[in-house]
């Protein structure tokens, strides 16, 4: 692995405390506790849009009928937040634009 030597340790997460400690050189600008049990969402059912791009999201035959990275964390943040999902393909093939409204 080459890239190793170019990546650098900003901290650690500390599961005891379920809380990142942080080195010194590194200005945390973004503040976030986890308390282990995360936020219930329990009869909730989020609607995901997705665009197809290996191997992030990929259609799949069997299951919920997508694969890939993106879908894992999906499944994993549902467990997790205690919701469920419907997975809607982006109408237009595309990532998005934004709709300027005058």
């Amino acid at each position: 692995m080459i890239l190793v030597k170019f990546l650098k340790v900003l901290g650690t997460f500390d599961e005891t405390t379920n809380e990142w400690r942080f080195e010194k050189e590194y200005n945390n600008k973004w503040h976030f506790t986890f308390n282990g049990t995360g936020y219930n969402l329990q009869g909730h059912k989020l609607k995901v849009v997705v665009y197809l791009e290996e191997p992030f999201v990929m259609k799949k035959n069997e299951g919920i009928g997508y694969d890939g990275f993106c879908i894992d964390l999906l499944i994993e943040m549902s467990k997790f937040l205690n919701f469920t999902f419907e997975i809607v393909e982006v109408e237009d093939g595309t990532y998005g634009i934004e709709e300027r409204k005058i």
